[in-house]
C-alpha cells in the first residue's frame, strides 16, 4: 500500500476545505493512521452507484415525517451546491466560502445552526 505524504494529503485536503487551517490538518494528517486508511479506503470502495438508486424517493418520504435540515458547503469539489436542495429538508442553509468538510471548517455555525432547528 503506497502511503499517503503529508503534501498529498494537505494539497487535497486543502482542496476540498479551504478554510481547515494548516495546523488542522496537520493534526488529522497525524490522526489518519494505517488503519483508518484502509477503513476510509474499504468504505469509498463499497460506494457503488447502483447502492443508491431509488434512494431519493426513499429519502423523501423520510423528509415528509421527520423534520430535517440541510447545511451544505459549496465550495464542495465533490458534490454541486444544488444537490443540497434534493434532500426535501424544511431548511437548507448554504455557506459558499466553505467546501466538503463543513462541520470542522465551520463548528460555531453549525453547531449554532443545529441548536436554532433543533429548539
Amino acid at each position: 500500500m503506497a502511503t499517503l505524504t503529508w503534501p498529498a494529503f494537505y494539497l487535497s485536503m486543502h482542496k476540498t476545505s479551504p478554510q481547515l487551517t494548516r495546523d488542522h490538518l496537520r493534526e488529522t494528517y497525524r490522526l489518519f493512521t494505517p488503519a483508518v486508511r484502509r477503513m476510509v479506503l474499504q468504505l469509498y470502495r463499497a460506494t457503488e452507484p447502483e447502492n443508491y438508486q431509488g434512494w431519493q424517493d426513499q429519502l423523501l418520504l423520510v423528509t415528509r415525517k421527520v423534520p430535517t435540515c440541510v447545511l451544505w458547503g459549496d465550495r464542495d469539489p465533490y458534490i454541486s451546491p444544488e444537490f443540497a436542495e434534493r434532500f426535501g429538508a424544511q431548511k437548507v442553509w448554504h455557506y459558499p466560502g466553505n467546501g466538503h468538510w463543513l462541520p470542522a471548517e465551520n463548528p460555531q455555525e453549525v453547531g449554532a445552526r443545529l441548536l436554532e432547528f433543533c429548539t
